[in-house]
């Protein structure tokens, strides 16, 4: 149908159907409206719950593109966007490329906002990206890894110690002719595998670290350990006095010989194991004590006073309150224990138990050892309590009561209960410094109290281990096995050294498996009561530099940094003991 030119009159049919078009074009208008919303709000529904205000699809210019549209005005001169606007600009930028499809169709999503420049920075969406800027900006510090580089020395025995790791370890269970020998060479000449051109295999070295030296050894008898050891087994064979006094003879020389090398600094140091006790004996300069010095544990009351009778004088440590260990002998170490031991006995009491060249503080009786730092803080605390246990027995006997009916109520059996408690214990360990030594040594070359009296050990001497040769002294090796341990449901590669296991071994042994492994553990088994020895508090503050006594000991025999380990201070009050029951390798750090 034609459209009527102008002037001409309009039929009712032609303004039905003008009327019927418009109405579609309207109706089509209004459905695209609605298809729009509709993508809208399906494309922030994984956003957010709400959907945006509906469009008026009767607004001027809505889809007509040839409609006017107002002038927009400059972008310095904008407003400052809403607060729901700043939100949808968020969640379209995180939306990006993502397409939804709507109706089989691909929709794009919605652009980012107009809020640049000076406005965008204002806004939250400013704020929200600058700070997220900064923080990839920011360096990341890597936490600092748990760890020391270095193990510090455990200067308690151990029986057992055992390696563990998820790689097999470089070394075999038979050992060649070569290698022993380069191991005993190294062992006995005091050579070090590297410099020496000696063997330098895994094998080689690992039984060079487990060579040590013995005095007595007896195959037929367990010689260690002995300490706490119940007397079971045959009889001894030396029954005989004469094989007895020939035993003890041929020890003490042996004795004699290893005191002396450790007062040259010949030797670092040497162990005394009893049946009831283990006796360490340090050079000067080792743990950060500048005189030689002896540390016994654990000790009985009856020790003590055995001790005491011979003139040893000595400290407890380990006693709450207890006085840090001395550092050095003044000159006159000599003249204070006689005067104090002549006073003592001229007073119908025994000696305190003092170090040479220490003013004598107060003691109770049978123990020697002062609670409090300072000698007359102590003597005040002794004789106010004694002064309070002798009010309380008079007033009982003004009372008419006899002392006899209540046995508790009595001061010196009271003192000596309290003495006894810490038998045993790592409280009873004592050490001796300076000039009481000498006394100390004459007493275990005297004395038949170390010596057990029944058993399969009867009228043997105590056993001696030492890191270096001494006369009568015999070599002996480690007993090692190899295997395979199943833990967590992984196998692991395995290897156990069993005997009397020194420090200076056990670091050794600790880094030359760090030589080929970087992740590894070690369990360690010690001597019961032998953790006390690895417990000793810091020397004062006048203790002498470490290289003092690594320069005093540079003819030792043993390797220049483990004598460095040997001569640093025990760990400072606060910090982790130095007793390894665990100990775990991850890249070179250690914990435990």
């Amino acid at each position: 149908m034609s459209s009527p030119s102008k002037g001409e009159w309009l039929k009712p049919g032609d303004v039905l159907q003008k009327l019927k078009a418009k109405k579609r074009a309207l109706k089509a208008r209004i459905n695209q409206g609605i298809r729009k919303q509709a993508l809208e709000s399906s494309q922030l529904s994984c956003f957010k719950g709400t959907s945006q205000k509906r469009t008026n699809p009767f607004r001027c210019g809505g889809d007509d593109g040839n409609a006017k549209r107002p002038r927009l005005a400059p972008a310095a001169a904008a407003p400052e966007p809403s607060m729901d606007q700043t939100l949808f600009e968020i969640l379209r930028s995180g939306v990006g490329d993502m397409r939804t499809e709507v109706g089989g169709r691909a929709a794009p999503a919605p652009a980012a906002g107009p809020a640049t420049g000076p406005a965008r920075s204002a806004s939250f969406v400013g704020l929200l990206s600058a700070t997220a800027t900064q923080k990839q900006q920011e360096p990341q510090v890597d936490p600092a890894p748990k760890g020391v580089p270095d193990l510090p020395t455990d200067w308690g025995l151990k029986t057992k110690i055992r390696f563990l790791s998820k790689t097999p370890f470089p070394w075999t269970s038979r050992l060649k002719t070569l290698e022993e020998a380069s191991a005993v060479t190294s062992c006995v000449r005091c050579l070090s595998t590297e410099q020496s051109g000696l063997d330098t295999s895994p094998n080689a070295r690992l039984h060079r670290h487990a060579l040590y030296w013995q005095h007595p050894w007896l195959p037929w008898l367990q010689l260690f350990p002995r300490l706490n050891r119940r007397p079971t087994g045959p009889r001894s064979l030396f029954v005989d006095p004469a094989m007895q006094d020939l035993l003890r003879t041929e020890w003490g020389e042996s004795l004699r010989s290893l005191f002396q090398l450790l007062r040259s600094r010949q030797c670092p140091f040497f162990y005394v194991c009893a049946s009831s006790f283990c006796c360490l004996f340090r050079s000067a300069g080792v743990g950060g004590i500048t005189d030689t010095h002896a540390i016994i544990t654990p000790t009985s009351r009856g020790l003590r006073d055995l001790l005491k009778r011979d003139d040893v004088q000595f400290t407890l440590p380990l006693r709450p309150g207890a006085p840090r260990p001395p550092t050095s002998a003044p000159e006159s170490a000599t003249s204070a224990p006689e005067s104090t031991t002549s006073a003592s006995e001229s007073a119908g009491g025994s000696a305190p138990d003092t170090v040479s060249g220490s003013p004598p503080p107060a003691a109770s009786p049978g123990e020697g050892q002062t609670e409090p730092s300072s000698p007359a803080a102590g003597e005040d605390v002794l004789e106010a309590s004694e002064d309070e246990d002798e009010d309380a027995e008079h007033w009982l006997e003004r009372m008419g009561i006899q002392a006899d009916a209540m046995p508790g109520m009595h001061s010196t059996r009271r003192k000596l209960q309290q003495e006894s408690n810490s038998d045993g214990r790592p409280e009873s360990t004592a050490l001796v410094t300076g000039g009481d030594v000498y006394a100390l040594l004459n007493f275990l070359l005297n004395s038949r109290a170390c010596v057990a009296a029944s058993g399969p050990l009867a009228g043997v001497p105590t056993t001696l281990l030492a890191p270096v040769g001494f006369q009568g002294a015999s070599l002996q090796p480690l007993k090692v096995r190899h295997g395979t341990v199943q833990q967590a449901r992984q196998t692991l590669h395995s290897f156990e050294l069993a005997g009397p296991v020194m420090p200076h071994a056990v670091a050794g042994l600790v880094r030359l498996v760090r030589s080929s492994h970087h992740q590894f553990t070690v369990s360690l088994a010690g001597v019961r009561g032998g953790e006390a020895l690895s417990r000793l508090p810091a020397p004062g503050p006048l203790a002498a530099p470490s290289v003092f006594g690594q320069q005093g000991l540079s003819d030792c025999g043993l390797e220049p940094d483990l004598v460095e380990t040997l001569c640093q201070p025990p760990p400072a009050e606060g910090a982790p003991t130095a007793v390894l029951r665990e100990v775990t390798c991850q890249e070179g750090l250690y914990t435990w």
